[in-house]
């Protein structure tokens, strides 16, 4: 082979392994988001409730508040995301 078409060949390789290297591995993507959770909130402040299913964790309950910020709720707060989901439906 020329120089030029080992050249070309390293570089797609090299090109090819950083893209690679530069994605997130699957035990990032599969961790626990919320562990354990605040227990005190005030529900009016909720302005959106968010379930983000990961297979190994159990209930993560994210709530965006009003003033953008998020947070773990504990699993005890269940009821909040029925609710939620009953007015939906009964609209």
């Amino acid at each position: 082979m020329s120089l030029k078409v080992c050249a070309v060949t390293a570089l797609l390789l090299a090109v090819l392994c950083i893209n690679q290297s530069q994605e997130k591995p699957a035990a990032v993507l599969n961790r626990c988001i919320c562990r354990g959770g605040t227990l005190h909130i005030n529900v009016n402040n909720i302005k959106a409730l968010q379930i983000i299913p990961i297979p190994n964790c159990p209930l993560q309950l994210v709530a965006t508040l009003k003033s953008g910020r998020r947070l773990c709720l504990n699993s005890k707060f269940k009821y909040l995301w029925k609710r939620r989901l009953n007015k939906i439906t009964k609209v």
